[in-house]
């Protein structure tokens, strides 16, 4: 079985996709900020599939979270991380702090760095990453300044890593979401008609599961 780390995993997407991997050759360790939350997770893949979970709590705007996180990864040898953890802004320049600007990227974009260089310094081939992006990394909105500059800014770090990392086995895949029914878009008055969490998971395992020959790399995921 494969050792796969999800960040963010408690909610939404990230809980869809723990539990949609646990049903498969998988071993799924789980993070949120809520330990009641993840310990009702671990417990429901725990009763459904009879595996052991492991999980772990961390704040991704602390630097000691994210150290503790980094040695959680190394001491469970794990092979797959999905980075799933974000916040959202819904924002312009002119009511946009530059402290909402900078805990922001904290969470988008620099715990997801740290991570991976941290990630990469012991693990050196034989790995995948995925990135649960966004459209607004592709295409920039007025109104999310501060949500599609940490977003355009993963996209482009993804980018020099897949140069980075040329010729060895590894994948970084990069998910450009639409709008999906989560906790971010549960005011949306159109919110029954997003994407399904569940689809998205589904989508997840197969790349990570099929495709041998090929090479997923940049993937836009939206509704039909």
């Amino acid at each position: 079985m494969k050792n796969v780390f999800i960040s963010g995993s408690t909610k939404g997407i990230g809980k869809a996709i723990a539990l949609q991997l646990s049903k498969k050759n998988f071993n799924v360790f789980l993070h949120g900020r809520s330990k009641k939350e993840l310990q009702q997770i671990a417990n429901l893949i725990e009763d459904q599939e009879n595996k052991k979970i492991k999980s772990i709590k961390a704040d991704f705007l602390k630097e000691k979270d994210l150290k503790r996180v980094s040695k959680f990864l190394k001491k469970n040898s794990i092979e797959i991380i999905i980075n799933n953890a974000g916040e959202y802004s819904n924002s312009n320049i002119f009511n946009t702090s530059t402290q909402e600007m900078r805990d922001l990227f904290q969470i988008n974009f620099f715990s997801i760095f740290t991570l991976i260089k941290d990630f990469v310094k012991w693990k050196k081939d034989n790995f995948i990453i995925i990135n649960l992006n966004s459209f607004a990394g592709k295409n920039s909105s007025k109104d999310e300044i501060v949500y599609s500059a940490t977003k355009n800014a993963l996209r482009s770090l993804s980018n020099s890593l897949k140069q980075e990392f040329i010729g060895k086995k590894i994948k970084i895949i990069d998910l450009f979401l639409g709008a999906v029914k989560t906790r971010m878009t549960k005011n949306r008055k159109n919110f029954n008609k997003l994407i399904d969490p569940n689809d998205v998971a589904e989508f997840v395992s197969d790349a990570i599961t099929k495709y041998s020959t090929l090479q997923v790399s940049d993937v836009d995921i939206f509704k039909n």
